[in-house]
């Protein structure tokens, strides 16, 4: 008798033990599912994010295309430079630079140098100018 009710002590606790892992497993499992839906909540705003910045790059590198084109065929633009009037023509790209957002300085001192005359873009690249006035001086 006395191993019987020994028995039934242990498999009372052994029952508790079982309950407390149900209970943490509950738990658990409810956490994991939590974790689950803000990651996929939180991939999904990366995403849209990626997106925004992807349109908006587009955007900039729609606008950079413009200005570089209007400079090309602009009867007084950087394509057509020659040594004698290299601050007009920084001043009319400056000009033309500033309607860009989110350009930064580098950007737009390649952008001046790779519309510059071979020979002169050669000569300035040679120099390696840290702003538009150094490249221009």
């Amino acid at each position: 008798m006395a191993d019987n009710t020994r028995m039934k002590e242990i498999y009372a606790e052994l029952k508790k033990n079982a309950d407390a892992i149900d209970l943490v497993s509950t738990s658990m499992t409810s956490q994991i599912e939590r974790l689950e839906v803000a990651g996929h909540a939180q991939m999904t705003r990366m995403e849209e994010f990626q997106q925004a910045n992807a349109a908006q790059f587009s955007q900039l590198n729609t606008t950079l295309a413009h200005l570089l084109q209007r400079l090309q065929t602009s009867p007084h633009g950087v394509a057509n430079s020659s040594v004698k009037e290299p601050q007009r023509n920084a001043f009319q790209f400056t000009a033309l630079a500033n309607r860009v957002d989110g350009l930064s300085a580098e950007a737009i001192l390649d952008c001046f140098i790779s519309g510059l005359n071979n020979e002169i873009s050669r000569d300035v690249k040679a120099m390696e100018p840290r702003t538009l006035t150094k490249a221009v001086a």
